[in-house]
């Protein structure tokens, strides 16, 4: 399918903002402003962006991420930096070719504004090391209402409210800052619409192509935090012909407050999320129901679920076999309880919640299959074996411990550019 046709498509959903769109009746260069005044924001390849939101880790919207290729360095504060990892939200969707054919025969889209709706357009990048120089943003846990004022930053395509932009124009502008009123904030969304004047806000502005994944700032007190993602734009009219940015538009954003317990969850993973960086399929599957087990196999799951929620490596060492094992997805296995000590060591420190599926218990030989989750979010994030061992009527350790997430790989994607 034409690269121009997907990205077209992808407006109707997803503008990938940037520079900003900004009012007609207002001086360009009020709404400049240097790169050293956000230095935390990223410049994902060809366009597009993320946040750095702690030393080794960015937040970005999902379809960002290259599509057939690896995500090997990004851009922070005019410098490359290696990548670690992706991990895509398991409830990242791709357009399929069902609707995307129609649009592309019709130019109306609403069916893909309604599909975009319901997917889950955030990802997380591991850097390969942590970045010292810069400080982190701060996420804002709270939910955003409507009538709030958020900060808009972004450099991608940029025109004016009246004439909007063409989607042929660049998609790496100068740097700018705008601002806008919150007009919806439900489930995964905060929206905004860019207001003519004189109605709008005095720097009044709106995300435009290129800067998907950019930040949405809340002021709380003297400090500004990251309340959402630049995601996609709800354009009227014909989707191939429409002029992008004018007024009257809405653009929708990744409410982050909806994904906290992800993102916390994935941050402090015990075992890290799969590299593979195609999308996610929208594959649901029944939710298994759990077991109840004998007080002293209990007791391993909710022993190991303090150890970690208190961050204590040497604790969750305690729990196996002088001779244990760790199996962790994409690292090498670590053996015996000093190496598994050092392998926990700055993990956990989050709420871990453990369930068991399915047990078995002889007299020394035992195991439990379960499932993890973290904080109070429903359904489980990932999968867990362990293998018992115990003297006769003594304590069950842990002989090995394998664990990884529920992501399913990701296959497909629209272009973000």
């Amino acid at each position: 399918m034409p690269r121009f046709l997907l990205l077209v498509l992808m407006l109707a959903l997803s503008t990938q903002v940037g520079a900003l769109v900004i009012r007609h009746d207002v001086d360009d260069a009020k709404y400049r402003i240097a790169a050293s005044d956000f230095p935390a924001l990223v410049d994902m390849p060809g366009a597009g962006h993320g946040v750095l939101i702690a030393p080794q880790w960015v937040i970005t919207a999902a379809h960002t991420i290259p599509e057939h290729v690896r995500l090997a360095t990004v851009s922070i504060n005019g410098r490359d930096v290696d990548v670690e990892r992706v991990v895509v939200h398991p409830g990242y969707r791709t357009l399929p070719k069902e609707l995307i054919e129609p649009a592309m025969a019709t130019g109306e889209a609403m069916l893909l504004a309604v599909f975009l709706g319901t997917s889950d357009d955030i990802a997380l990048i591991r850097l390969a090391r942590p970045v010292t120089d810069i400080a982190p943003v701060t996420l804002h846990k709270d939910s955003v209402k409507p009538g709030q004022v958020v900060e808009l930053v972004g450099k991608g395509a940029t025109g004016n409210g009246a004439d909007g932009y063409a989607l042929g124009d660049s998609h790496r502008t100068a740097l700018r800052r705008a601002y806008n009123a919150i007009t919806s904030a439900y489930d995964r969304w905060i929206c905004y619409r860019f207001d003519e004047p004189p109605s709008a806000l005095p720097l009044e502005g709106a995300l435009g192509n290129g800067d998907s994944g950019g930040r949405v700032l809340v002021e709380v007190g003297d400090q500004w935090q990251l309340a959402g993602l630049a995601s996609w734009k709800v354009v009227h009219g014909h989707v191939l012909k429409a002029r992008y940015g004018r007024y009257e538009q809405v653009t929708c954003n990744v409410r982050l407050s909806h994904y906290m317990a992800w993102i916390e969850g994935v941050m402090s993973a015990p075992s890290p999320p799969s590299v593979a960086q195609a999308a996610p399929k929208a594959v649901q599957p029944t939710e298994l129901p759990s077991v109840v087990l004998p007080p002293e196999l209990d007791r391993v799951l909710r022993d190991y679920e303090r150890g970690w929620r208190a961050g204590d490596a040497k604790a969750l060492a305690a729990l196996f076999v002088e001779d244990g094992f760790v199996l962790q997805g994409h690292r090498p296995p670590v053996r015996g309880r000093a190496a598994i000590q050092a392998a926990y060591e700055g993990q956990g420190g989050a709420t871990l919640r453990l369930r068991a599926l399915a047990f078995s218990a002889g007299d020394t030989v035992g195991s439990i299959i379960g499932a993890y989750a973290f904080g109070d979010a429903p359904g489980d994030v990932g999968k867990f074996t362990l293998t018992l061992r115990r003297d006769f009527g003594g304590p069950w350790l842990i002989v090995s411990d394998m664990d990884n997430l529920n992501a399913t790989p990701r296959t497909s994607r629209m272009p973000d550019h």
